[in-house]
């Protein structure tokens, strides 16, 4: 084996050339897949809020219904969500309770 297929086969080669991959992927898809995942996550949340009565639901009664589309959620997640989907003028808290228990409306378009 030669000097220079030695390099690259070497481990310096590999992990440099596999770094060089990356770093032109990223830039192109990274600020679509935020996006893309909010959507797909806050869906269920939109879709429940929708379905109950005066389109509000306190958050902890939320996370029980969505156990069925997400299993055991965190409520740590659920909350970061809440808070992009109120941002975003989706929703909005009607109530703010000191252990999380917001009570959650969907804003009529």
């Amino acid at each position: 084996m030669g000097p220079d297929l030695a390099k690259q086969f070497s481990l310096d080669y590999l992990i440099s050339g596999s770094r060089s991959g990356e770093s032109s992927a990223r830039p192109e898809s990274a600020p679509e897949k935020p996006d893309a995942v909010f959507q797909m996550l806050s869906q269920p949340i939109v879709r429940k809020l929708a379905d109950a009565p005066d389109r509000s639901l306190h958050m902890f009664d939320l996370s029980d219904q969505l156990a069925e589309v997400y299993g055991d959620i965190q409520c740590e997640g659920l909350s970061e969500i809440v808070r992009r989907l109120e941002s975003a003028g989706l929703i909005q808290i009607l109530e703010r309770h000191r252990h999380g228990n917001h009570l959650l409306q969907l804003v009529d378009k």
